[in-house]
């Protein structure tokens, strides 16, 4: 687990881990990040340790770190993997969807950027993908923009989760608007995707609308979200 104390003296984040029949071992993560932890989803494969996302608060580099247990049951992090200079990722909240997905050796990570993607409104999303073998780092596809703003929101994270094919699927995020929904065409491969479709109702004074994504696939390949 994550403890965050960025508001403390302390001014950073932990990674705490627990071996089997051990005690917890303290880790300090990248300074002065934001920071999210790989959750068990319905077909993310957790041979390693959960995949960590640090965003740093100052310029906005996102970066992964790969925890490795070694031999004697400690962890070795690893030198951070920069996965962009233009990251939105806050501190996990509401929905709590993953933002990164481990599927044997590849690490799936989709993110918001802070700068718009052309002349299209709102926040641009995009995905990647790292090889832990090889250690390559794909080119970033751009998946699609959402929210009201025309300028980008820090509320508008997506979510992304895995079937049992391996079929891809993300979530858009979105501040008081409707969802959208894509899914990648082949499996395990970031390079073409569904055309988005919203999800829901649209926003009215009324009903308001959709913030924050929360979403997974079950053992049915059956997709929930919140």
């Amino acid at each position: 687990t994550i403890v965050d104390t960025m508001s403390s003296n302390l001014g950073k984040a932990l990674l705490l881990y627990k071996p089997a029949g051990g005690v917890y071992q303290v880790y300090e993560l990248p300074a002065n990040s934001f920071t999210e932890l790989e959750a068990q989803d319905g077909h993310n494969t957790l041979a390693n340790p959960p995949a960590i996302l640090c965003t740093n608060k100052t310029t906005k580099a996102m970066s992964l770190v790969l925890p490795s247990v070694q031999g004697d049951g400690s962890l070795s992090l690893g030198s951070p993997i920069l996965i962009t200079a233009d990251s939105l990722l806050v501190p996990q909240h509401s929905g709590a969807a993953n933002s990164m997905l481990s599927v044997n050796d590849q690490v799936f990570v989709a993110w918001a950027a802070g700068t718009s993607h052309g002349n299209d409104p709102g926040t641009p999303q995009y995905i990647t993908v790292y090889n832990r073998q090889t250690q390559q780092l794909a080119t970033p596809v751009y998946l699609g923009s959402t929210g009201q703003s025309t300028t980008p929101d820090n509320h508008n994270i997506p979510g992304i989760t895995i079937d049992s094919t391996g079929i891809l699927h993300v979530v858009l995020g979105v501040h008081h608007q409707q969802f959208q929904y894509t899914h990648s065409i082949q499996p395990y491969d970031i390079s073409s995707w569904s055309t988005p479709l919203p999800l829901g109702t649209p926003w009215d004074q009324v009903t308001g609308s959709y913030t924050y994504v929360s979403l997974l696939c079950d053992s049915n390949d059956d997709l929930h979200l919140v």
